[in-house]
């Protein structure tokens, strides 16, 4: 056998190899995304602490994208990157002088912070990069809607099984963390006699708060997806998710600077106001107090409660609130630091119509975060770091990318006027913005 035809044989078997791993690698991606925004509760118990398979294959796809920006001979690091590697550094320096000197409620706790922190952020960075460089952008919005098709088809279908013969439905270990489905009802579910909607989040406070943060972007050019993601919203029962979706309507149709959209967003407001005035009295309640609560449902006086301990109690996080619960843990300090890294990518986002949906999302979900954060809570900060990464550019480690020149026709600056819809396929290769 000639060499030439030996070297044909090597890079024939090459290339089949090489199309395996990536096609086991698209399968993994896809897995793991409809684990994270689909089927986010899927897992189990280790003693207190809650074992999930989005969160087990997060961790997997981080090192993934580790070993693969490692061998791909990368030398370089944007100033976003490095500004928030420095950032999370700070902060976990200030979590450890906390913890050491104050001590902590229990592992649970201590386990729910730093993962929720640290950990969690730093892995949905680097996973988002994958999941969009192995896949493509197409196939991950489409994973995403797939994803809201889930929950939205499940949380329906045990919402009206619920309030119409009071029966809990759900799959063990997959719609619930471990095996009891029952412990639904537990989970501040109930408003009267009515349950939220819960579907595969466990709670509908979880569900509204993370759907804010992914909803929008799955919904993009889809208004069967922008159905199910309002319908989802408003019955979650959740006062702060309704404040949220409002907010949403009405910035996402000033950003838009159409006076149509506008008209649209307005009257949408209207109708939700009707309905969750109707709702509230449904519930058994009075629509003004309910839904201006000056109290948030007990939150303000939970928090001067805290506040009368704070020095003296071990760590936990315990505020719904995310800048309560980061002021009654960390002090001025690590509160600081993590509403500035949580809104690194706002500020720094792209400019591109749907880096901009994305920043949009994360805006609500810091501004509803002043009552309802979810922020500890499997799978917040998983999603909202996903988004981040679109918002910041996720491009994953190829050349071609990478190789995108500031004169390129697919930049940020030159897209800036195209439907989000048009994004879809050239996500993250703009420039940011300044």
């Amino acid at each position: 056998m000639r060499k030439t035809d030996v070297d044909d044989a090597n890079r024939h078997w090459f290339y089949k190899r090489s199309t395996m791993k990536l096609s086991l690698l698209s399968v993994f991606a896809v897995v793991t995304i409809i684990c994270l925004f689909g089927f986010p509760k899927a897992g189990i118990y280790l003693g207190d602490v809650p074992i999930t398979f989005g969160y087990l294959l997060l961790g997997f796809s981080a090192t993934i994208q580790l070993v693969r920006i490692a061998i791909s001979g990368r030398r370089s690091i944007r100033a976003d990157e490095a500004g928030l590697g420095i950032l999370f550094f700070l902060l976990a320096t200030v979590e450890l002088a906390a913890f050491a000197k104050y001590g902590y409620h229990s592992k649970g706790a201590l386990v729910s912070i730093v993962a929720s922190t640290i950990v969690v952020p730093i892995f949905a960075i680097l996973s988002v990069n994958f999941f969009v460089d192995i896949l493509g952008t197409p196939l991950f919005f489409r994973l995403l809607r797939i994803s809201l098709v889930i929950v939205f088809t499940f949380g329906v279908i045990s919402f009206f099984v619920y309030n119409t013969t009071g029966i809990i439905i759900g799959v063990p270990f997959l719609t619930t963390t471990g095996g009891d489905i029952s412990l639904v009802a537990e989970r501040h579910n109930l408003r009267g006699t009515f349950i939220k909607m819960f579907s595969t989040y466990n709670n509908g406070n979880i569900l509204g708060v993370n759907l804010l943060i992914w909803g929008p972007i799955a919904a993009i050019g889809a208004a069967a997806s922008r159905f199910q993601f309002r319908s989802i919203c408003i019955l979650s029962l959740s006062r702060s998710v309704w404040i949220g979706l409002a907010a949403y309507e009405l910035v996402n149709s000033i950003v838009q600077r159409r006076a149509k959209n506008i008209f649209y967003a307005g009257a949408f407001l209207l109708v939700l106001f009707t309905i969750a005035v109707g709702v509230s009295w449904m519930m058994g309640r009075e629509p003004i107090a309910f839904l201006l609560d000056a109290n948030l449902g007990g939150r303000v006086s939970n928090f001067e409660d805290n506040l009368h301990g704070m020095k003296t109690q071990k760590l936990a996080w315990t505020s719904e609130s995310l800048y309560a619960a980061a002021y009654l843990t960390f002090g001025w300090c690590g509160s600081l630091l993590i509403t500035l890294i949580w809104a690194i990518p706002i500020l720094r986002g792209g400019r591109s119509p749907i880096q901009v949906q994305s920043r949009i999302a994360l805006t609500i979900y810091m501004l509803i975060a002043a009552s309802e954060a979810a922020f500890n809570l499997i799978p917040t900060q998983a999603l909202y770091w996903m988004i981040a990464g679109i918002a910041m550019g996720a491009t994953g480690t190829t050349s071609e990318t990478s190789s995108q020149s500031e004169d390129s026709p697919l930049t940020a600056d030159n897209r800036v006027e195209g439907s989000a819809q048009d994004q879809v396929e050239y996500l993250g290769q703009g420039r940011r913005s300044a």
